[in-house]
């Protein structure tokens, strides 16, 4: 669903419906008119949440007796993706308890997840702000994390590694090169280069450098 996704988000420079945005819209249209193959909540036994999460997407599973009761899958932002793995894996659980929480209720919740580290999470001693405000989550609802081995951790990690939601490098265009390399024998680049600022005052301005700068700027160079 990412290129539909996609086209909603208020950085998009233009709104453009291509080929993968077709067949997005036909492959969530299939879905929607299938018949339902989930199980159905029962409220007097427990419920157990899958969790996995990928550098680009977090994915669960709400499972009762062994049986699916719903999927789950979101595009992680690129603030997201910044974030260390065990954060990552933990925000997959937070948004699958605030996703399935009127399901789950005050009932008992298993949570599994390949990442041992969540395990301790209740009894680390120092929190971010984030990480309060997850814990403020947990506290809502009766979880017990446990650990699984990942090779085990089949479907969630199915749902969080979509290999379309990847980035993909293809490569210097023809048209980079020559930018490139023109930029090199450019003899105003140059001396531009040479006027950059050294690491130790880059939040300095050189006001002699951008008087020069301006100054050439006008002589047309």
């Amino acid at each position: 669903m990412a290129p539909l996704t996609n086209l909603l988000k208020r950085s998009a420079v233009a709104y453009e419906w291509e080929e993968a945005c077709d067949e997005a819209f036909e492959t969530l249209k299939g879905i929607l008119v299938k018949a339902s193959v989930l199980k159905l909540p029962d409220f007097d036994n427990e419920f157990e949440i899958h969790s996995d999460t990928s550098n680009f997407v977090i994915g669960g599973v709400l499972v009762q007796e062994g049986r699916p009761m719903a999927f789950e899958s979101k595009k992680l932002s690129e603030t997201e993706r910044r974030w260390p793995t065990h954060e990552k894996e933990m925000w997959a659980v937070i948004h699958c308890l605030k996703t399935w929480g009127h399901y789950i209720g005050s009932k008992d919740v298993v949570v599994w997840t390949n990442n041992v580290t969540l395990k301790y999470f209740s009894t680390q001693p120092k929190l971010s702000s984030k990480q309060v405000r997850w814990q403020d989550t947990l506290a809502l609802f009766n979880v017990d994390i446990r650990h699984k081995l990942e090779k085990e951790n089949i479907v969630p990690d199915a749902l969080s590694q979509k290999h379309q939601l990847r980035m993909v490098y293809v490569g210097e265009t023809e048209l980079q090169k020559e930018v490139r390399l023109a930029s090199r024998r450019d003899a105003f680049a140059k001396e531009v280069r040479q006027m950059e600022p050294s690491p130790t005052s880059i939040c300095e301005m050189d006001y002699c450098g951008t008087n020069k700068i301006n100054s050439m700027c006008r002589k047309g160079r």
